[in-house]
């Protein structure tokens, strides 16, 4: 098994913008159990799009790729969040529409 299907990640290309933010398809357990954590909705929306995103294509002046901050995530307009958060939303429905056929059967 390559460590590849262990890590699977959704391209979500930013409308407007060439800027492509590859989200992780699940959370790794640690971050899952911090999540059930926070009660607050903001927060957990928040932590869930930083958590998620594993790479992207946002770069420096000099041309290497912009370290993934917090901070940084955090200042993003809404223009690139709602994207992202749309795509992580959609691929949790899809998990557990997948779950719920499994099940049935």
């Amino acid at each position: 098994m390559n460590v590849k299907d262990l890590k699977k990640t959704i391209a979500v290309k930013i409308p407007d913008t060439d800027l492509v933010i590859n989200i992780k398809t699940e959370l790794p357990w640690y971050d899952e159990v911090e999540m059930l954590s926070i009660t607050d909705n903001t927060e957990q929306m928040r932590f869930l799009i930083f958590k998620m995103i594993d790479s992207w294509n946002l770069t420096e002046d000099d041309g290497s790729i912009t370290p993934i901050t917090k901070e940084l995530t955090d200042s993003f307009s809404k223009s690139v969040i709602l994207p992202l958060y749309a795509e992580i939303i959609k691929n949790n429905k899809e998990k557990i529409e997948k779950k719920k056929i499994l099940a049935k059967k």
